[in-house]
């Protein structure tokens, strides 16, 4: 089941299927990493989730266009932060709660690791940060 998507309760009913919700956190990446840490994925790594605006208060890297960027432009104004090394940098409430939605998902499911192999940004509570090039040679 998924948190908020009653077309799964139907699935699992007809087909009579058990299962448990899969919460959502705050973005599809929360929900990602729900999904793989369910389906029994570690560790987890993620790359370029830095939670932070780029150098021109840009949301997504040259290149990705979003309709709901424009739409989230006007209700997710910068802010200052530091990032993993205490530079200043500028980022979104948005942002911050998921960080705090993954430093609380970590804590909760302590055998699955979660890694962050993004170079700079907001950086995560209860998890490893390391280069991607690292944590290629490790797992």
């Amino acid at each position: 089941g998924g948190d908020g998507y009653n077309i799964s309760d139907w699935f699992e009913k007809k087909l009579k299927i058990p299962g448990s919700i899969i919460g959502g956190g705050h973005s599809v990446a929360n929900f990602i990493i729900e999904i793989a840490q369910t389906l029994g994925c570690s560790p987890i790594i993620l790359v370029g989730y830095d939670l932070a605006f780029g150098k021109g208060q840009e949301r997504y890297a040259p290149g990705v266009e979003s309709a709901q960027a424009t739409a989230e432009a006007d209700a997710d104004m910068p802010i200052a932060w530091k990032d993993t090394q205490g530079n200043s940098i500028q980022t979104a409430w948005k942002w911050i709660l998921e960080a705090d939605w993954i430093a609380d998902f970590a804590k909760a499911h302590p055998r699955t690791r979660i890694i962050n192999a993004t170079e700079g940004g907001l950086g995560i509570q209860n998890i490893v940060h390391m280069s991607f090039k690292e944590a290629q040679q490790k797992y």
